[in-house]
């Protein structure tokens, strides 16, 4: 096919930027009118593009907030029958100054008009803000959703451009130009070239995030509370004993942002009638989970009648640690500190979250009456699917007259400090070729731990294949139970005829 050169069209740089892209259609349009595809002497296609870009301006400024929270008194110390008043505050603070973003942002689509798949397709958006032709921002845009366009198909690849903050100015007019390239357009083949289509935005007023905040409070009665400031809300809360004996946590939390502060008050309720305490014993077993692995290198072997390979064998030894079987287990001393005997309906102790009911023993009937200055000591114990940390609250129900009153004691569960019952924390490595590897091996020594020894394999008094097995092994070293074991087997075969040489190792 003839190939035609178009005539170089002078212009000054003015109206090269103004008219580049209505030169670039026509060139277009012209190229396509005289062939569909242009071939190369060495039989290559090109094809053409056409491009488009949109752009849209967005303008954000977001306040930052803080958040406090305190309670005074944060104890009460009363007695059964008597109240209280702690005084929760919560404070916000408002940030000064904004986090500002302004983004221009938009979509480039692209369409082959040719006959031939796009190669090397890029993409490059470059930002200004008029009148200056200075590039303030640029992107390349990313075009992996479709980074070769058949001959028709139109792609639309997203990009975002942020306006440095020295650039952010409300009414102003921003300029995108998408500079959209290939290697093989009619005409250019070998070289970047492609149309570059451009759009304007204007930057609106800025959207505040964030101006106002709502913080909501998980004491009843209290909240939620609006700021559109720095500021302080107050408010109390009644405490009478022995009904709120024990420790009260609340939170605020910021609606929008998830921030959250948290106060707490502890009631004491000792008084006339009874004193309760309790504590918590926290256990778990540790698991040690041997395993082992065995090699032989090598361990395929050619050997002639009689004749003999040493082999180099590696058992590597190691473990990992398995908690389980969590459990608590404590004491619940109940006191009568009044002049009088006193009947106890009930003693439960729930732990929370899950309220997992705790199996209490008391060795005595309910109702049950403590004479006055007397002690009941109850134990407890309760299982767990894990290690969380817990709170276990005991409640002494007793009969005043026609009403009931609870009396509580708390305790936290925590197992960072259980008692751990360990199991498999030693062991002894075994091996069928070599003996006793290790009498013992711990978990306090360094592992992995490898062992290599070597073994002759051989001689053979007559010809054939040959199995050479071996097996490692991991016992407990209290119990000797296995605990892990991994075998290995070196195939040697002896050729009935012939001269053969020992096997390469």
């Amino acid at each position: 096919m003839k190939i035609e050169r178009y005539p170089e069209t002078k212009c000054d740089q003015f109206s090269i930027v103004d008219n580049r892209d209505q030169y670039y259609k026509n060139l277009i349009n012209a190229e396509i009118a005289a062939d569909q595809s242009i071939l190369l002497d060495d039989g290559q296609s090109g094809t053409t593009l056409d491009a488009s870009v949109t752009a849209n301006a967005s303008y954000t400024k977001e306040f930052t907030w803080s958040i406090t929270k305190s309670a005074n008194p944060t104890q009460l110390n009363l007695s059964n029958g008597g109240t209280g008043i702690s005084q929760y505050t919560i404070t916000v603070t408002k940030s000064q100054t904004t986090t500002d973003e302004a983004v221009i942002s938009g979509v480039v689509t692209v369409t082959n008009m040719g006959s031939a798949a796009t190669e090397n397709l890029k993409i490059i958006a470059k930002l200004t803000k008029s009148p200056s032709m200075t590039v303030i921002n640029s992107v390349n845009v990313d075009v992996s959703s479709n980074p070769v366009l058949d001959p028709g198909e139109t792609g639309n690849y997203p990009y975002s451009l942020t306006i440095p903050a020295a650039f952010i100015e409300v009414g102003a007019t921003y300029k995108v130009t998408a500079d959209v390239t290939i290697t093989n357009h009619s005409g250019h083949l070998g070289t970047p070239f492609g149309p570059s289509p451009s759009a304007t935005a204007t930057l609106p007023e800025p959207t505040l995030v964030n101006d106002s905040i709502t913080v909501n409070d998980t004491n009843p009665g209290s909240g939620p509370y609006t700021f559109s400031a720095s500021g302080t809300e107050m408010y109390s809360i009644d405490y009478e004993c022995p009904d709120d004996n024990g420790t009260h946590m609340n939170t605020a939390t910021i609606e929008q942002t998830g921030q959250e502060a948290s106060a707490s008050v502890t009631v004491n309720c000792s008084g006339d009638i009874l004193k309760v305490s309790k504590d918590a014993k926290t256990t778990l077993t540790r698991t040690f989970n041997w395993n082992i692995t065995k090699s032989a290198e090598p361990d395929d072997i050619t050997l002639s009648v009689g004749g003999t390979v040493p082999v180099n064998y590696a058992v590597t030894v190691d473990e990992t640690p398995v908690d389980s079987n969590w459990a608590v287990n404590g004491t619940i001393t109940i006191q009568n500190v009044s002049g009088s005997s006193v009947t106890i309906n009930k003693i439960t102790d729930i732990i929370s979250p899950d309220n997992i009911p705790a199996n209490v023993v008391c060795n005595v009937t309910f109702p049950f009456t403590l004479a006055a200055g007397a002690i009941l000591t109850c134990s407890y114990s309760a299982d767990f699917p894990n290690g969380n940390t817990r709170l276990n609250e005991a409640t002494v129900t007793i009969q005043v007259g026609a009403a009931t009153i609870d009396i509580k004691a708390s305790a936290v569960i925590d197992f960072s400090n259980a008692t751990i019952n360990v199991e498999h924390e030693c062991v002894k490595v075994e091996d069928t070729l070599e003996g006793e590897l290790s009498p013992k091996l711990c978990v306090t020594d360094e592992l992995p731990k490898t062992f290599n020894y070597t073994r002759t394999i051989g001689p053979f008094e007559s010809c054939g294949d040959f199995e050479v097995g071996n097996t490692a092994s991991v016992r407990d070293f209290n119990s000797n139970v296995l605990l892990a074991q991994a075998s290995n087997t070196v195939n040697v075969h002896i050729p009935c005829r012939g001269l053969i040489i020992k096997a390469v190792m």
